[in-house]
């Protein structure tokens, strides 16, 4: 049995039980006179359960992604290895196109992270000018709720909003 699952079933004993004893108490006036201490060490362990497994499960959860995470940064280093560098009396090339991701990522992740593109200062993620992800790497962060720390809710963005957002933030991470 998985932590994940153990932890839905403590939380479902945990919603049964204040059902059942909702019921008794509802039926009895003297309950839960001498059942009272019973009554709350019940409950403890039930929410004791539940959290001690929700914890499990999310780092379950972080190792299980931890690989994706791995191998985009490895194709991102890779990736950069194989760009042609810019001699000089080249022009450089036209900056990328922005498009949509700007305004979601001012909409849902500038108050937590600092990108000075968008104007961000947060402090409770990390900051995407000092990091410069590519684009892969901020869409795992995106899918799986940051790379590990466990502040970051998962699933911010989905599909294309998710690409538009690594798109900008792979484009002017430290351009600032």
């Amino acid at each position: 049995m998985s932590n994940g699952d153990l932890f839905y079933a403590c939380g479902i004993a945990l919603a049964a039980s204040a059902v059942v004893l909702s019921f008794i108490g509802l039926r009895s006036e003297k309950f839960p006179g001498r059942a009272f201490p019973l009554v709350v060490l019940w409950f403890a362990i039930l929410v004791g359960c539940s959290t001690t497994f929700a914890v499990l499960h999310a780092k379950d959860e972080e190792k299980h992604e931890e690989p994706a995470l791995q191998k985009a940064n490895e194709q991102a280093v890779q990736e950069e290895g194989q760009q042609q560098p810019v001699e000089s009396g080249q022009a450089e090339a036209p900056a990328p196109v922005i498009g949509p991701g700007e305004e979601l990522f001012t909409g849902a992740c500038a108050s937590c992270h600092t990108l000075a593109a968008a104007g961000a200062t947060g402090t409770v993620g990390p900051d995407l000018d000092t990091l410069q992800p590519d684009a892969q790497t901020v869409e795992v962060a995106i899918r799986i709720g940051g790379t590990g720390a466990g502040v970051m809710p998962p699933g911010l963005y989905s599909g294309k909003q998710a690409e538009e957002v690594a798109a900008y933030v792979a484009a002017v991470a430290g351009q600032g």
